[in-house]
């Protein structure tokens, strides 16, 4: 009987584990815009995006970026890290190195956020910028 109780509740926790809707990152302007009057980002220079979002977590997440090239279809991963930004509201101009071996042409940066929300789910938010051009 006493088994019987404990896995009945083991089940019901990781069937809450698995289906309950945790709310860790919602970004306000998807695409976020990047700051430059032309659209222009030089390889090997620094972009900015100007990003506003909310987070609902203290807990840190993975983080991973990525260029999406517009014709080729090609992906490039620039970043895979970590990231610790606490809760509330934010707005902010966020900095990314755009690396001097990235081929030029027309791109998105997609960056992804990884939460580990308990021991058996892991929730995604991504977030893609407006289109610009690399080039050299």
């Amino acid at each position: 009987m006493v088994v019987m109780a404990l896995l009945s509740a083991a089940y019901l926790l990781i069937v809450f584990w698995l289906v309950f809707p945790y709310k860790t990152l919602v970004v306000h302007n998807d695409p976020v815009p990047l700051i430059s009057k032309e659209g222009k980002v030089y390889r090997g220079s620094i972009a900015g995006f100007n990003m506003k979002w909310t987070k609902y977590t203290s807990a840190g997440a993975k983080i991973s970026r990525m260029l999406i090239y517009k014709e080729s279809k090609e992906l490039v991963i620039i970043y895979s890290g970590a990231s610790a930004v606490p809760p509330g509201e934010h707005d902010k101009i966020i900095v990314v190195p755009i690396p001097p071996w990235v081929p030029p042409g027309e791109a998105v940066l997609r960056t992804t956020y990884e939460y580990r929300v308990n021991p058996i789910r892991i929730v995604p938010v991504s977030w893609e910028s407006q289109e610009f051009e690399i080039v050299e």
